[in-house]
């Protein structure tokens, strides 16, 4: 009888011992599943982060460069000084081009999908898709953020708040950012990114009005 209950009680402790093991797996696996989610989470925002603080070191540069080019310069009437004044903006712009890229790829845009959309892959409006992208991102961010202080503040207060990067770019840019805003929430960020290039692409602007357009992007955002 007492062999009988020992074994009986060896038997469940067993079959503990392997459903303990097999939960101890799960969670090991389920940790490891998150892990790689939190790490590319933290990898987008560090890349918006970085490409945000180029873009406040790089407008004042471009502010003071429209300021100080002359209104002749600025549609200059030969075609020399047409190319030095490009020449001269594309300077300014590469690194926000570079930047603009390196952004980008955090979210799966590579250099085929640059070079579809704008023939090639330095093309300076890629830009503009840059700031369009941190704009919607920046708002659908907000978003989330204002939906849960919503339940803690009153409604009022809550319409007070503007997103102003969401106004600078709608103004200065002239895109429908809101069409990105939702498509992030409902396709994810590559998709969202595709769109904006996909859009900005069929802008016709040269250097001078990228340029332009950058720098009253920063005024806008410099504004109280």
């Amino acid at each position: 009888m007492k062999n009988g209950i020992k074994k009986f009680a060896k038997g469940m402790f067993a079959i503990l011992l392997i459903k303990f093991v097999l939960i101890g797996f799960t969670t090991l696996n389920q940790a490891c599943s998150i892990e790689p989610e939190l790490n590319e989470k933290e990898a987008h925002k560090i890349a918006l982060i970085n490409f945000e603080n180029l873009v406040n070191q790089t407008t004042p540069k471009l502010q003071l460069l429209i300021q100080n080019l002359e209104f002749k310069d600025l549609a200059p009437s030969s075609k020399s000084s047409n190319t030095l004044t490009n020449a001269l903006i594309i300077q300014e712009l590469e690194p926000l081009i570079e930047g603009t890229k390196i952004m980008f790829q955090n979210f799966g845009i590579n250099h085929t999908d640059f070079e579809r959309e704008f023939g090639n892959s330095s093309d300076p409006k890629i830009v503009l898709a840059g700031l369009a992208f941190l704009a919607a991102h920046n708002s659908s961010t907000r978003e989330m953020s204002m939906n849960l202080s919503n339940l803690f503040v009153s409604k009022v207060y809550a319409t007070e708040s503007k997103d102003k990067t969401l106004d600078c770019a709608v103004e200065a840019l002239g895109l429908n950012i809101f069409d990105a805003i939702r498509e992030l929430g409902e396709s994810g960020a590559r998709m969202a990114a595709k769109s904006i290039l996909k859009n900005v692409a069929k802008k016709f602007l040269g250097p001078i009005g990228i340029a332009i357009t950058v720098a009253e992007f920063g005024w806008c955002m410099s504004r109280s």
